[in-house]
């Protein structure tokens, strides 16, 4: 097998869907109330701007006390040209000037912006195969919502 160089870009147009623009947290926690019940402190905060969101459960698929598709709609995610980019520093601008961002809360990461390729080749019975794919990335808020 052959591995070649990988090509990296950032780009709205490779959001999985609006969940992946929070970050989750959970925290196990006990009350003195109810010592033997386990529960849940779960902490949601948005990747763009100071939104964040904190709430306890019994269970760990119970819905947010906010609506957070609401959120992620005033950030108008699929209202931009989706250009691609090369450069991380013209992306985060680009979600600076366009999706309202903060850069500190850039700093949790762009990850679900990120789309990254490769070709790899294959020898298989004289043939050659070339592959080339990535695995969106899916929330853990995509099982709660």
């Amino acid at each position: 097998m052959e591995q070649h160089p990988t090509c990296i870009t950032w780009s709205c147009r490779h959001l999985h869907d609006w969940h992946t623009i929070f970050t989750v947290a959970v925290a196990e926690v006990t009350t003195d109330q109810a010592p033997d019940t386990l529960m849940y402190c779960v902490n949601v905060a948005c990747r763009l701007c100071s939104f964040n969101i904190k709430w306890q459960g019994v269970e760990l698929n119970e819905h947010p006390p906010f609506d957070l598709q609401s959120h992620s709609e005033t950030h108008a995610l699929r209202k931009c040209t989706q250009t691609a980019f090369t450069d991380m520093s013209a992306f985060r601008l680009h979600l600076v000037q366009e999706h309202g961002a903060e850069l500190a809360q850039l700093e949790l990461g762009v990850a679900p912006w990120q789309y990254m390729q490769y070709l790899r080749v294959e020898r298989d019975s004289q043939q050659l195969i070339c592959v080339s794919a990535t695995t969106p990335k899916e929330s853990r808020l995509c099982q709660v919502i």
